[in-house]
């Protein structure tokens, strides 16, 4: 009965074991998976960014090209039809900075949101295998005591000047008389 114990309690050993490996490496493969997706969010947004750029980088040549194409097919025109030009084309440029800049900001919110969301999930993930590890350690020491328990049993029994009374419901009498005849089993 104890070799069966003890190979249930082998059994449910491996058995806790093997859902703690699987607990970690689900949570590496959580923690990859988020570490992939902030990655890829960087990666967005460094791209959106050199687009804007870009894309505000032709808008301003452009209107400068098309304020010198002015100049120089109507030059009978005054200043002030040029620095007209030239102030809506500052205009747009400015807006679009002022677009850019909002959608940038906008842009880390939402992956800040997701990281930490992530993050949330990465604790919350951390805190079930502590759990799970502190439930293991406590059926670690009862069976700990149970073994020391049974070494005392065993001490006693293999001492010949020890002499012990009682009913026969006994059950530490019972123990103490099996080992007698059957020696200390295997720890």
């Amino acid at each position: 009965m104890i070799m069966r114990d003890e190979q249930n309690l082998s059994l449910i050993k491996q058995d806790r074991e093997i859902e703690r490996h699987k607990q970690v490496e689900k949570f590496k493969r959580k923690q990859a998976e988020i570490k992939k997706e902030h990655n890829k969010i960087d990666a967005e947004t460094t791209k959106t960014i050199s687009e804007l750029n870009e894309k505000k980088i032709a808008e301003v040549n452009s209107i400068q090209a098309q304020a010198d194409l002015e100049a120089e097919t109507i030059r009978a025109q005054t200043r002030e039809k040029t620095a007209l030009i030239i102030a809506e084309g500052e205009a747009n440029v400015e807006k679009l900075k002022a677009e850019t800049s909002a959608f940038v900001q906008k842009q880390k919110a939402i992956i800040q949101k997701n990281v930490s969301t992530l993050k949330a999930e990465a604790l919350e993930y951390e805190g079930r295998i502590e759990q799970d590890v502190g439930r293991m350690l406590s059926y670690k020491r009862d069976h700990e005591a149970k073994m020391r328990e049974l070494a005392s049993l065993y001490t006693m029994a293999q001492n010949k000047d020890i002499s012990l009374f009682s009913n026969q419901n006994d059950p530490v009498l019972t123990q103490v008389a099996a080992l007698r005849l059957t020696g200390m089993p295997q720890l």
